[in-house]
């Protein structure tokens, strides 16, 4: 069997630069140190230009560095995405390129010719139709999506699905073994052939395991060591690891399949409607008005506007959403800054009037005095 282990690493544009520095040392100094110790192991890397652009305004040019030198060795592929991490199908065409487009300039300005993506991985794995299109007018040979997407899916494949009627190949994730791994259910290597079966490893076949890389070290530090003995295993020779690109050598075989919009986030039927309840629920009213916001935003800056526009692009991130939505966490703080940023590019910007700038400031103290509301939450009584 082979082994194609997909790493998305990301930070928002809100985060708290005491927590990114927390993370850098916990997580991605550590899975980097563990690539450089096993020098068989491959991995596929998803960094946002949000992340890699953080990076280096706190010094961490090293860790750039490191990253870049495991791509020259052969063991890291780096994939293309959208640079702030919006829910890419709730996005106008324009701007699902414009997001890519600031990526891949972010990405090739520190990592250089070391960026050559063929692949693609959207945030939070959410697809469509549309993003699919997108992908195929520019040119990427492969998407990363939920194994939800398809239809016939199946655990461990041994071809490569087609979206129907185009020439974009989709990777789909196997959701059940990187969801127990990335939540800690999954903790040794004896544990992952356990839940495999010795007769399907020695198959012909692959299996893609993707998740969080930020599980290893801080969301679940002691996974650190289940990703050491998986690469440790694979140095051995039990596990055969390639790259995302590499399956598409070793598997020449298509079978075409209508891809269904997907994340691989929390679903939710409401109101007979499947909803993806952390970045757009119909019920919560943040979202609501995040959403409004948002809107008023792309109505009011224009691209010849630099700086209210790179304030915009940043806005976008899914993360203020996803902060709003209770699922499970709120984080006020997150949401205030989130909305905080729309409300900059309207103020900033040469083309928005002062009625879209009014009505901007009253949806932003909306959305931050709401943001420290718990629904359902009653107040205690008093005496």
């Amino acid at each position: 069997m082979y082994l194609a282990l997909v790493l998305h690493i990301y930070q928002p544009p809100t985060q708290y630069p005491e927590m990114l520095r927390k993370i850098t040392k916990q997580s991605y100094e550590r899975i980097m140190a563990l690539l450089e110790e096993f020098p068989k192991a491959k991995i596929t890397l998803n960094i946002p230009g949000s992340l890699s652009g953080e990076l280096l305004e706190i010094g961490r040019e090293d860790l750039i560095g490191r990253i870049r030198g495991l791509v020259q060795r052969g063991q890291v592929e780096l994939t293309a995405c959208a640079a702030y991490h919006p829910i890419l199908p709730y996005l106008p065409k324009r701007e699902i390129i414009r997001q890519i487009q600031v990526n891949d300039s972010i990405n090739r300005s520190l990592f250089g010719d070391s960026f050559k993506p063929q692949g693609f991985f959207p945030p939070e794995l959410a697809y469509d139709t549309a993003v699919g299109e997108v992908l195929e007018e520019l040119g990427f040979t492969w998407v990363l999506v939920d194994g939800s997407a398809v239809s016939d899916w199946q655990k461990f494949l041994s071809f490569i699905y087609r979206r129907k009627g185009g020439k974009l190949l989709a990777i789909p994730r196997e959701e059940t073994l990187s969801f127990r791994i990335a939540f800690g259910r999954i903790r040794t290597v004896v544990g992952l052939v356990r839940a495999i079966s010795l007769r399907e490893l020695e198959k012909d076949q692959y299996l893609v395991l993707a998740m969080d890389g930020e599980t290893f070290g801080h969301h679940q530090p002691k996974q650190l060591r289940f990703l050491e003995e998986l690469l440790r295993a694979g140095e051995a020779g039990r596990f055969r690891f390639v790259t995302v690109s590499d399956l598409i050598g070793h598997f020449p075989r298509q079978r075409e399949t209508e891809l269904e919009a997907s994340t691989w986030g929390y679903t939710e039927v409401v109101d007979g409607q499947r909803v993806w309840v952390r970045w757009k629920n119909p019920g919560n009213p943040l979202h609501n008005l995040i959403g409004h916001l948002r809107e008023l935003s792309f109505n009011s800056v224009t691209n010849d506007d630099a700086k209210s526009r790179q304030i915009l692009d940043r806005a976008l991130c899914s993360d203020t959403l996803w902060w709003a939505s209770g699922r499970p966490y709120k984080h006020p703080g997150m949401v205030e800054r989130g909305a905080r940023m729309f409300l900059d590019a309207v103020l900033s910007s040469r083309s928005a009037t002062l009625k879209q700038k009014q009505a901007a400031e009253k949806l932003y103290h909306e959305i931050s005095q709401m943001g420290y509301k718990i629904p359902g939450r009653r107040k205690r009584d008093k005496g």
